[in-house]
């Protein structure tokens, strides 16, 4: 949650802003020509590796500093901003966030000033909030410059940081960003930093990639190309859909707004489990002829690609299949998510895109690096596949972690890569 290209490189942008406890949303579907819209071939590959060099951290105006990992929706850069008027306020200030686990914050205020009449307003599914204000300010990304960006500065919020992290770095549309009116309540949609960037041609060709890695929890992220990092086999590309997932964001049928694409299905293997029975998903309009390795399970419904969410979010006869072959799980209602033993034997697990399966890493599908303590003297890990409900699904970091992911927004299409 990285030509004119840049790559950033960051501990936080391996994300876990998502918890396992999203709460389904509803969403409705309508499929629209996209041709119109797209500024590149849709068939055209992703151009070259980017040549520029590493940078570690988003600067918010002259000589600050602050790591960032990717987010959702929306440029909320800091989550500090208090103005601070007596030492003792600034001590309750210091123990209210540091429950929190923030990185390094900004304490400093707009660079060109805040915006009127407006506020800044996120509530995620797992109960984590930030609202603030919103301003404009100069932002220097990767070594590219994006001057009088439009951001938010939040000053209130409920959040469980890494101790990496002090800020979400939205890459989505427009039509999610997060600003609202003050005497109306409506949303106020702005440029995002990326279509900022896009817009003033900072980034050539319009597009962004991205290559996460759980092991060495750093990650990779490129303006304009790819980075570094070697693949296997070729990029597989898909359509980004206009989907209303979000029953407030009605004009998503006709406007981008999330990454959403339409995946085949899913393929588990090396488990025995009877073919999905979810008859909703099996007469699904979406559905096409498509190539079904051993052990596929049809779910051709709209995902979402993101890489601020740590698991994968899936239909449930999916993530039922996928826990019955892992022994001894179990499904934790508090959390919303499948643990085991730590030392279980995972399937493997694959998501089906146009005819091609992309496999997730078997040290992605149970964290066994993160023990939870059961309450008996024994210790369960969490599963990196869950239970998505009735969606909107996801496509997380627990697949996200084996691939490169190329976010080609001049195409309107998505593309993917097994990383070696």
């Amino acid at each position: 949650m990285k030509s004119m290209a840049a790559i950033a490189s960051a501990a936080g942008l391996i994300c876990s802003a998502a918890a396992a406890s999203r709460a389904p949303l509803p969403f409705n579907i309508t499929e629209v020509d996209l041709s119109s819209l797209q500024k590149r071939n849709v068939d055209s590959e992703p151009l070259e590796v980017s040549p520029h060099t590493w940078i570690q951290s988003i600067r918010n105006g002259p000589g600050s500093n602050g790591m960032y990992k990717t987010g959702r929706v929306t440029n909320l850069t800091d989550l500090n901003g208090y103005e601070l008027n007596d030492v003792e306020l600034t001590r309750k200030r210091h123990e209210q966030t540091s429950l929190c686990n923030f990185g390094h914050t900004y304490n400093g205020t707009f660079q060109h000033g805040s915006i009127p009449g407006v506020h800044f307003n996120i509530t995620y599914g797992d109960g984590e909030f930030a609202t603030g204000l919103m301003g404009y300010q100069d932002i220097t990304l990767a070594g590219l410059e994006v001057p009088h960006q439009e951001v938010a500065l939040a000053n209130k919020t409920y959040w469980n940081g890494d101790n990496v992290a002090s800020g979400l770095l939205g890459l989505a549309y427009d039509l999610l960003t997060s600003e609202y009116d003050d005497a109306t309540g409506k949303s106020v949609y702005y440029d995002s930093i990326f279509t900022t960037m896009s817009k003033k041609g900072i980034v050539k060709p319009d597009l962004f990639s991205m290559a996460m890695d759980s092991k060495s929890q750093v990650g990779q992220l490129a303006f304009g190309g790819l980075p570094p990092v070697e693949t296997k086999g070729k990029f597989i590309s898909t359509p980004i859909r206009m989907v209303a997932l979000l029953s407030h964001r009605p004009e998503a049928k006709t406007e981008y707004s999330f990454y959403t694409i339409l995946p085949d299905g899913y393929v588990i293997k090396n488990v025995t489990m009877a073919p999905t029975s979810n008859q909703t998903l099996a007469a699904s309009k979406w559905n096409t002829a498509v190539s079904k390795p051993a052990g596929f399970y049809n779910s051709t419904t709209p995902t979402i690609v993101d890489s601020g969410t740590t698991l994968m979010y899936v239909p449930s006869d999916i993530s039922d299949a996928f826990a019955a072959g892992v022994p001894n799980s179990f499904y934790d209602i508090f959390s919303g998510a499948y643990y085991a033993p730590c030392d279980a034997t995972v399937p493997d697990f694959g998501i089906v895109i146009s005819e091609y399966t992309f496999y997730a890493d078997k040290a992605d599908l149970i964290q066994s690096n993160d023990p939870i303590d059961n309450g008996d003297g024994t210790f369960v890990c969490l599963l990196g596949v869950t239970d998505g409900g009735e969606g909107p699904y996801i496509l997380g970091d627990t697949m996200m972690n084996s691939l490169v992911t190329v976010f080609d927004v001049g195409a309107g299409m998505m593309r993917f890569a097994s990383r070696k």
